[in-house]
C-alpha cells in the first residue's frame, strides 16, 4: 500500500515540477540542479533524516503539537504508510521529473504559437497539447516508478513500524532467512511463488496501463 501510494505522488510532482523546469526563467539551470539531488543522497542519510522529522517529538510534530497547537497530544506518524510514502516520493520522483522533461522538451513550440494564434486558453493547450503528446513520456516514469516499488526494501525496512514495512522484499528476506534457519525448502518455495505471483500483477498492471493510454490518445487525436 504504501508503495503503490508513492505511485501516483511520484507521477503527479514530477509533471507539475517538469513543466515548470521547462518553462524559460532565470536560474532554471541550477533549479534544475537542485531538483535531482535527492537522487545522490544515500538512502541510509534520507531515511534517518524521514524518522526524524516524523517522530513523536520531531519535526512535524513539533509544528503541528508544539507550535502551532492543532492537537492535543503528538501525532503518531509512524504507524502509518506516511513516512515509507514521502520517502519514496522525495527520493524517487527526479526520476520521474527527467523522464518527463525529456518528454516536454521533445514538442515543437510551434505548435504551442500556432494555439494561440487561434486563441488556445493555456488550461486548453496542456490538456489538447502537452499532456497528450507527453503521455508516453509519464508512461515510462510510471513503469520505472512501477519497477521501484515491487523491489523496494530499504524504506520499509529502515522506516517501518508496527507493519507498516511489510513490503513483498522485505517479506519475502524475512521469510528466506527463516526458512534457512530452519532449512525448510517448503518456505523458500513459497518465497519464491510469493513474488513470481506480485511480479505477473505488475506485468498486467503495465500492460493495463499501456493500453488504457493508447486508447486515451487515439481518442483524443480524433477529436
Amino acid at each position: 500500500v504504501g508503495g503503490l501510494g508513492s505511485v501516483p505522488g511520484s507521477i503527479i510532482g514530477g509533471l507539475f515540477i517538469a513543466i515548470l523546469l521547462n518553462m524559460n526563467f532565470r536560474w532554471r539551470g541550477l533549479l534544475r540542479s537542485l531538483v535531482i539531488l535527492p537522487m545522490g543522497i544515500p538512502i541510509l542519510v534520507a531515511a534517518a533524516s524521514v524518522v526524524v522529522m516524523v517522530a513523536n517529538i520531531g519535526t512535524l510534530n513539533g509544528i503541528i503539537w508544539d507550535t502551532l497547537h492543532l492537537t492535543d497530544k503528538p501525532v503518531s506518524f509512524q504507524v502509518t504508510y506516511f513516512p515509507i510514502i514521502f520517502a519514496e516520493v522525495w527520493k524517487l520522483t527526479p526520476y520521474a521529473v527527467l523522464v518527463i522533461l525529456a518528454g516536454l522538451e521533445a514538442i515543437p513550440e510551434s505548435i504551442y504559437e500556432a494555439a494561440k494564434t487561434m486563441g488556445a486558453t493555456p488550461l486548453q493547450q496542456f490538456w489538447r497539447i502537452t499532456l497528450p503528446l507527453v503521455w508516453p513520456s509519464i508512461v515510462v516514469a510510471f513503469t520505472l516508478r512501477l519497477a521501484e516499488v515491487f523491489k523496494m526494501f530499504a524504506f520499509p525496512l529502515l522506516i517501518g513500524r508496527e507493519g507498516t514495512g511489510n513490503v513483498l522484499s522485505k517479506l519475502s528476506w524475512e521469510a528466506y532467512k527463516s526458512s534457512v534457519q530452519r532449512g525448510a525448502l517448503q518456505s523458500e518455495a513459497s518465497v519464491y511463488a510469493l513474488c513470481m505471483v506480485f511480479l505477473s500483477i505488475s506485468f498486467l498492471l503495465l500492460l493495463g496501463c499501456i493500453y488504457w493510454s493508447y486508447k486515451w490518445i487515439k481518442s483524443r487525436t480524433q477529436k
